[in-house]
């Protein structure tokens, strides 16, 4: 059997992966100490909980590319998004400078689970809205 991809969703395929991955080197970048470039304190926990925040709505798109979307998928997206959460703390640890905080990670599964309830919110909005 052959799958043949829309256009439309190699785009949010291909714009998820890409932002992933900018997330993942953006995390593992060495801090140096005085430099200025990396957040810290609570701007550091604004920003775990907005980057995955997005996270979450893009992966949401991309599972709404193969169909729609049932609470459960939520909850794996939210679930597959603090696995990710934990593995990036941990992964830190082995980067100079670098070190793994449980209240990031606790940023990272509040902003997943906004990020998906938000998504849940208009995709119902909008599919309501399109049969009433």
């Amino acid at each position: 059997m052959t799958i043949r991809w829309k256009p439309r969703t190699l785009l949010i395929l291909s714009a998820t992966v890409a932002y992933w991955i900018v997330m993942c080197v953006g995390t593992h970048v060495p801090h140096v100490p005085g430099g200025g470039g990396q957040p810290g304190g609570n701007t550091d926990k604004l920003y775990h909980f907005g980057a995955f925040l997005c996270l979450a709505i893009l992966v949401c798109f991309c599972v709404r590319c193969f169909g729609p979307l049932r609470r459960w998928h939520y909850v794996g997206v939210v679930g597959a998004i603090a696995i990710y959460g934990v593995i990036d703390e941990l992964t830190q640890r082995l980067v100079i400078n670098r070190t793994a905080d449980p209240l990031d990670w606790l940023a990272d599964v509040s902003g997943a689970t906004l990020g998906a309830a938000i998504f849940a919110m208009f995709s119902q909005r909008t599919s309501h809205g399109a049969t009433g």
